[in-house]
């Protein structure tokens, strides 16, 4: 059975933020609560938000949302949601934002902490606050993924709640907000919407549809990510690398794998995530296409490579020009147990969408090739 794809009403164009009074107002929103992140209110892309909705919408602020999304960031939003009399959230900043107002949404109306939602499939009912997204990183695809990944605490490994009712309601992408994102987070969220797009292509589910999109955002992102990191106000690439992201996060509703599982166990040093999916990818890729040599051959195609290339190799040299790290050391993760890390990668819920399940041993040895 084809597995349900879940969407958001979709705008994705060079100045689609300017729809967003109009959206709240279709879903009933008079009083948002616009959740972000510090970086974002100092370089004025809050700003520009706060300008579109200030001649007709009433709206508050919470801009303390940490770089990778804890528990407590939540709740502080929610009790600010609530202070507020809020009736919905816009989620504006990157996957850590978008993940927290996914949460937010879900504890505004089902009350609760995080950790209660975490990991226990079917615990999150329709009852959750409206929910637009809006990103200014190109690379999580949390505007459209039915998943929402949070740390208990900073040091801690992220959990999952997953649910096709915490995909937004409407995703606004508007590739001109991503102008502000450094190079080295233009590269690695880049990188990682090419791991959804990957790890999608090998996932267990058939879904045809979202199989032939990652192709195509596989194919986006290398022809485009070297120019995007290079030029970060090249108008195209932005577009073209937003796009990639933005099927990413369609795509990996068909399931994630390996990668993933070894970036979720890796996750609780503070390393960036895109980063830590990216090395996952340059770890599992060669053993994962063992497995499925005809769509590693597929994939390959999409990144325009001659027949019977590796996409692994392709991975590592375009990761090598943007100049991300190939490993876990080189990235600030040390592995203090690697019997620990691997077991901690065996046991994410990853694996069951996987179409090659690896066994311990499988994540001793790619742990340890990239340690």
């Amino acid at each position: 059975m084809t597995p349900l794809l879940t969407l958001p009403r979709i705008h994705l164009e060079f100045g689609a933020i300017c729809i967003l009074p109009q959206e709240l107002k279709m879903l009933g929103v008079s009083r948002p609560l616009i959740v972000t992140d510090r970086n974002l209110a100092a370089c004025g892309v809050l700003q520009r938000i706060e300008d579109v909705l200030k001649p007709t919408i009433s709206f508050v602020v919470f801009d303390a949302i940490p770089e990778n999304p804890t528990s407590e960031g939540v709740l502080l939003a929610l009790d600010v949601y609530r202070e507020g009399k809020c009736d919905g959230v816009v989620a504006l900043g990157g996957g850590s934002v978008i993940d927290s107002g996914k949460m937010l949404a879900i504890l505004a109306n089902q009350g609760g902490r995080p950790e209660d939602y975490m990991g226990k499939p079917g615990s999150v009912s329709a009852d959750v606050a409206p929910l637009i997204a809006v990103p200014t990183t190109a690379g999580t695809g949390s505007e459209a993924s039915p998943a929402s990944s949070i740390h208990s605490t900073a040091s801690e490994r992220g959990g999952g709640a997953a649910s096709p009712f915490i995909v937004p309601k409407v995703a606004i992408c508007d590739p001109e907000l991503t102008y502000t994102l450094p190079p080295k987070l233009t590269a690695a969220t880049g990188m990682d919407a090419l791991s959804h797009c990957i790890e999608s292509v090998f996932a267990l589910a058939d879904n045809p549809l979202a199989e032939a999109m990652a192709y195509d955002g596989i194919g986006r992102v290398f022809r485009n990510l070297r120019r995007a990191v290079s030029d970060g106000r090249d108008p195209k690439a932005r577009y073209e690398i937003m796009s990639a992201a933005l099927i990413g996060g369609i795509a990996l509703q068909r399931g994630l794998g390996p990668a993933h599982a070894i970036a979720i166990a890796c996750g609780d040093q503070g390393v960036n995530h895109g980063v830590l999916s990216n090395i996952g990818v340059i770890a599992s890729t060669d053993l994962v296409a063992v497995h499925a040599p005809e769509r590693a051959q597929r994939i390959a195609a999409a990144m325009d490579l001659p027949r019977g290339s590796s996409p692994t190799a392709a991975v590592v040299a375009l990761s090598r020009d943007l100049g991300l790290p190939l490993g876990l050391g080189a990235a600030g993760y040390h592995v203090r147990d690697l019997e620990e890390v691997s077991q901690a990668a065996l046991a994410t819920h990853f694996n069951r969408t996987a179409s090659y399940k690896p066994s311990l041993d499988d994540y001793r040895r790619m742990i340890a090739a990239v340690a």
